[in-house]
């Protein structure tokens, strides 16, 4: 049940996320995952829970030396090998105690940027600067808004679905996209296991070069991604949508001014009609790629 307190701070905040300019710097970038499940990040390292800080030093994305700005990136390689395919993708390296892998990014086959390929991180997640020239978020803050793990506790962030994304020659579809600040300006967002589900990566340190090999279609993975991916994604969706469906009933019987009433009303509209167009974006995926209707439940 989302009570009233809930749908004031999560839209305040939101709007602080989605309308003020990012205030991070370059530096430390450390990310761990607490018992539920949820990512966090943070760019001080006191920020992190001590119960978990053996596991963010596995994980931790050091310190490191400032980009140069007149780097540019040379276009990937690909070679046919057997029955898939290799791509060779040049990336920028940072260095320090490790080492970051920024890599050139096209989404939506129209938007470049750069982005940190992590593959501690489950999914896709990218700023609100990138999300808007994506054309994911409008002025009047249009989004579906969830809580995410984040410095401190839960943040608010949007979730939204990118449909394409291409590194070199290498590409997924239908990747959903946490929308949240990032806590450097050395990147704007990271790619996750979604992406690289269709490959098998290696990194040539000496080069600074990914290699990407291409794996075989598999019956069992429709649109590359295997059933527990299409269970949660569908779960997920018509969770958010249910949770908005039920908020909306219980207004109205709350003992409300009507102004309060339409302001609340108006906001809860707004979320489930968000949350309904992923359900059906989703849905239509899924039968494009003939994913089992168990599976979608």
């Amino acid at each position: 049940m989302i009570d009233k307190s809930f749908i004031q701070a999560v839209f305040v905040l939101f709007l602080l996320l989605v309308f003020q300019p990012s205030r991070s710097s370059a530096g430390n970038l450390y990310k761990w995952t607490d018992e539920e499940g949820v990512v966090h990040m943070t760019d001080t390292l006191s920020q992190v829970p001590p119960q978990y800080r053996d596991q963010v030093y596995r994980k931790t994305l050091q310190t490191t030396t400032q980009p140069d700005t007149k780097a540019e990136y040379s276009r990937g390689r690909d070679s046919e090998q057997g029955n898939h395919r290799r791509f060779e993708v040049p990336y920028q390296a940072f260095e320090g105690a490790s080492r970051r892998i920024i890599i050139p990014v096209t989404l939506n086959d129209s938007v470049s940027a750069r982005l940190l390929l992590d593959t501690g991180s489950p999914g896709l997640m990218i700023s609100p600067e990138l999300a808007r020239r994506l054309g994911l978020l409008d002025e009047e803050g249009g989004g579906l808004v969830v809580l995410t793990g984040g410095i401190g506790g839960s943040v608010p962030a949007i979730l939204a679905v990118v449909d394409s994304v291409r590194v070199g020659d290498a590409s997924a579809e239908f990747l959903p996209a946490t929308i949240t600040q990032i806590p450097s300006r050395e990147f704007e967002g990271l790619v996750g296991m979604d992406f690289m589900a269709n490959y098998r990566i290696g990194i040539d340190t000496n080069n600074s070069v990914l290699v990407f090999d291409e794996l075989p279609p598999q019956f069992d993975r429709p649109g590359g991604h295997d059933e527990a991916w299409w269970r949660s994604s569908f779960q997920t969706f018509a969770n958010l949508r249910t949770q908005w469906s039920n908020y909306l009933e219980t207004l109205k019987t709350k003992e409300l001014t009507s102004s309060e009433r339409d302001r609340q009303t108006k906001v809860a509209k707004n979320q489930y009609d968000q949350a309904d167009k992923l359900c059906g974006k989703l849905e239509r995926y899924a039968r494009d790629n003939s994913v089992p209707v168990q599976w979608r439940h």
